[in-house]
């Protein structure tokens, strides 16, 4: 099978593209806008940019031609905070998920808890094993891709004691779950390492 991605439709495009680029991490964004309403919601197009700026992005489509709340409420007060998905919170984080209007509160919809940020004012889940404060570092938007893309530069991090070691996060007792293609997820049930080689 050979394709070129310019004969593809989008449907066909996209499909092929979260397939193929897996598993991905899932950020789960917790912003508020300029009226006060609590927004939460998952995007798995989401990656680690830079490490001093602390950097990550999240690329987020446009819902029926026009900008999801996150990416509103990203312009208008230019603060979030980005939890990290595991397995005990993957039916929250799904539930989060739909179109909801946005005058709809996620938080409730997903049942979950909230408590205060130390830098920001969205809040951060209750409980949650990592949550990244941030700050929005630039919004590039394509006007040919529906699509926008936000840096956020991390201010403040909440990590579980049970999952830190002093140095990084414990992969194994933070049992992330990563996006697939659909509606497919996976949970890492096996870690191997292979050390880089000296040359």
């Amino acid at each position: 099978m050979e394709l070129n991605p310019k004969d593809l439709d989008k449907q066909s495009a996209y499909h092929l593209l979260i397939s193929s680029v897996v598993p991905r991490p899932i950020a789960w964004v917790s912003t508020i806008s300029k009226k006060g309403v609590r927004n939460l919601a998952p995007f798995s197009f989401f990656s680690g940019v830079c490490a001093q700026p602390m950097l990550v992005s999240i690329a987020v489509g446009l819902r029926q031609g026009k900008k999801k709340d996150t990416i509103k409420n990203l312009e208008d007060t230019g603060e979030c905070v980005i939890h990290v998905v595991t397995n005990p919170a993957a039916e929250s984080m799904n539930e989060s998920s739909g179109d909801y209007p946005a005058d709809v509160d996620e938080w409730e919809v997903s049942g979950v808890g909230a408590e205060d940020s130390v830098v920001v004012k969205p809040p951060r889940i209750k409980g949650a094993t990592v949550a990244m404060e941030g700050k929005l570092y630039k919004m590039l938007e394509w006007k040919a891709a529906p699509m926008n893309l936000a840096l956020i530069e991390i201010v403040h991090v909440h990590i579980d004691d049970r999952v830190w070691d002093g140095k990084s996060i414990v992969v194994e007792k933070l049992d992330p779950i990563g996006r697939l293609g659909e509606d497919k997820y996976a949970r890492i049930r096996e870690i191997f390492r292979l050390p880089r080689p000296e040359v």
